[in-house]
């Protein structure tokens, strides 16, 4: 999930038409032109993808392990997290940790034993619970802005939790890096896959890999991803457009985000007017203009944007035989209850019509599902996800 803000959302945003433009920088073909692509076998067959056993319909763990220390994003995992992800017919979560925050700057970077024993414990309650689990490297913020100075510590962190990790069963799987932007564009990102992916086989030849695509995990720059022909790793998408919507008046977000009032789908019966904020950036202009507008079927904040991502993922698994999951998806609290439902249940049925695995973003804040301190579900949205 990304806590610090998308300035580069505007690029990729559409208004008022289903299918996303490319950006200045975005490739136009799949090949970055480091390595040549080997494809595999479609990965779609009668008309969805391939399943990932294990990892089809799952929750995450945010704000806890990937916070800069555990706690201070208000987030402590408990059992119980595990327990009722179990009880709510999960059947994996996605484990955020920040290791970045808990090693050396120094080769060989080492991680901190007592934060490793936490993540132990961690995947030891998803073992335990009978659940699979991604162990995903989150917020390495640093990586994201000078890439090359962070090479060789993200290679060394990634030696250790393979190291640490090699007996673990295969309900295991790892997540390179978590929504790969800014300056770790599609070549850098090109260059160091491979790096960690072949230390990994070196102890895991079975183990699933998941990798995001470039800008923020975008559908846009799956094509980009230059992958071994290896069927064990997952192409990984997130999926929070339209983001007016789903992250309307994020405390994180920048001004032009701070409209609220937002409905799932467009058009509203009264228009909205945006705030002086979001009047400043022209797309976001355009995007309310044509909000209030245009109809349902047209609309930015509608199911035909919500598809054309789905479709587009589908297409990559077609054309390049690599699985896809989506590994991130919700809508803030700051929207209404029936448009948060509505966008859930959306997701969901896009998704799993497609055969695509899927996870929920619970961040025990504004988009939390869980609440653990008294075991119950944070409703109607619980239903969405567990119905």
């Amino acid at each position: 999930m990304f806590r610090t803000t998308l300035f580069a959302t505007l690029a990729v945003l559409i208004t008022g038409c289903a299918a996303r433009t490319a950006t200045p920088s975005q490739p136009t073909t799949g090949s970055t032109g480091s390595t040549p692509r080997v494809a595999l076998k479609s990965a779609v067959v009668d008309g969805k993808v391939l399943p990932i056993p294990g990892f089809m319909r799952g929750i995450n763990l945010g704000n806890g392990l990937d916070a800069p220390s555990e706690g201070e994003w208000n987030v402590i995992l408990a059992p119980k997290h595990f327990e009722m992800a179990k009880a709510g017919g999960f059947d994996h979560v996605r484990l955020p940790v920040r290791f970045s925050a808990h090693a050396a700057e120094q080769s060989p970077y080492t991680i901190d034993p007592k934060f490793f024993e936490r993540v132990d414990w961690a995947l030891n309650q998803a073992q335990g619970n009978g659940l699979g689990v991604i162990l995903d490297v989150h917020h390495y913020n640093e990586l994201m802005e000078e890439p090359d100075a962070h090479l060789d510590r993200f290679v060394g962190l990634w030696q250790q939790i393979a190291d640490r990790y090699a007996g673990r069963p295969n309900s295991v799987a790892f997540e390179l890096l978590n929504e790969p932007c800014k300056n770790l564009n599609p070549v850098r990102l090109n260059a160091l896959y491979p790096k960690v992916t072949e230390l990994i086989r070196k102890k895991h030849p079975d183990r699933l890999i998941f990798v995001d695509s470039y800008f923020w995990a975008s559908t846009s720059y799956l094509h980009a991803l230059e992958l071994p022909p290896d069927p064990q790793i997952v192409a990984q998408f997130h999926m929070y457009q339209p983001l007016m919507f789903t992250h309307q008046g994020a405390h994180w977000m920048t001004e032009e985000y701070q409209t609220v009032g937002v409905v799932f789908p467009g058009p509203p019966a009264t228009p909205l007017t945006p705030t002086d904020g979001a009047n400043k950036v022209s797309w976001v202009r355009d995007f309310f203009k044509n909000y209030n507008t245009l109809p349902t079927e047209k609309n930015p904040s509608g199911m035909t944007i919500v598809a054309a991502e789905f479709e587009r993922a589908k297409k990559f698994a077609h054309e390049y035989g690599h699985r896809v999951y989506l590994g991130e998806f919700g809508a803030i609290d700051r929207a209404d209850p029936e448009s948060r439902v509505r966008f859930i249940q959306g997701v969901r049925r896009e998704a799993e019509q497609r055969g695509i695995g899927w996870c929920y973003w619970d961040d025990g804040g504004q988009f939390k599902v869980m609440n653990i301190a008294d075991g119950t579900w944070v409703q109607p949205i619980g239903k969405a996800l567990l119905e």
